[in-house]
């Protein structure tokens, strides 16, 4: 209700992003204002359902006057989402990603989330290296890190995505014997060529990709359409909801 200040930072991005946000969401919407260093923006809308939420329960986000008017919006933007699937709606349970480094117990998120993967596999890869012996932000200890985050980011981009859709070979991708494998090839001397990380080797049986989804089209006439759906760009699809 009382507003958050804007930053330097955040007068940057917002000018970044405010030509884009205006085209998909309308001149009137809020972040289509240009926004200055130590501005207020008050979101009393997000207050009002933060305190409907507060007052009844998830049901005041799934099912009621926020579900309607989200659909709504969706809707009136092309969406597809009805209150009938945000009423449907469950929160999945998931086992967390749980490892061990140093003899401290580390406990993470699991798929569809990449980290906890991502994450266990770089500290058990960095882990047999005497890193407090090469000292913090030392040549050898940041050469260590880069390496281990290439290979666990290339085994990330191959082998992950939704367990509801795909499967992920778990196991195989913290076991020590494979990661310790996947570093082999490091050397202090060099750094590996890009071209050599690659996803690690495991045996097993997939049909989809787990990256961004791609698709392209071409009819008989000619006509052709290419469409990405991803959601790593700041601010996400850029539509925002004044209500």
């Amino acid at each position: 209700e009382k507003g958050v200040v804007v930053t330097t930072n955040q007068e940057a991005r917002l000018m970044h992003h405010r030509e884009l946000i205006a085209k998909v969401s309308g001149d009137s919407t809020l972040f289509a204002r240009p926004f200055r260093e130590n501005d207020t923006i008050k979101y009393p809308a997000l207050a009002a359902t933060l305190q409907r939420i507060a007052a009844n329960g998830c049901d005041a986000f799934y099912k009621g006057e926020t579900a309607q008017k989200l659909a709504n919006f969706i809707q009136s933007k092309g969406g597809i989402v009805t209150v009938e699937d945000l009423a449907r709606y469950e929160a999945k349970w998931r086992t967390p990603v749980t490892f061990s480094y140093r003899g401290l117990t580390v406990i993470s998120m699991s798929p569809p989330s990449s980290g906890g993967i991502t994450l266990a596999q770089i500290m058990k890869m960095i882990e047999p290296f005497a890193l407090p012996e090469f000292g913090h932000n030392a040549m050898k200890t940041i050469q260590v890190l880069t390496e281990a985050e290439r290979r666990a980011y290339a085994d990330r981009n191959y082998f992950l995505g939704d367990p509801d859709f795909v499967e992920i070979p778990v196991e195989r991708l913290l076991d020590t014997g494979y990661l310790r494998e996947r570093m082999s090839g490091f050397s202090f001397e060099r750094a590996t060529p890009s071209a050599e990380v690659a996803h690690g080797h495991i045996e097993f049986e997939f049909t989809e990709s787990s990256e961004t989804t791609h698709y392209s089209i071409v009819d008989p006439f000619g006509n052709a359409v290419s469409v990405t759906t991803t959601l790593n760009g700041a601010y996400g699809s850029k539509l925002y909801c004044d209500e």
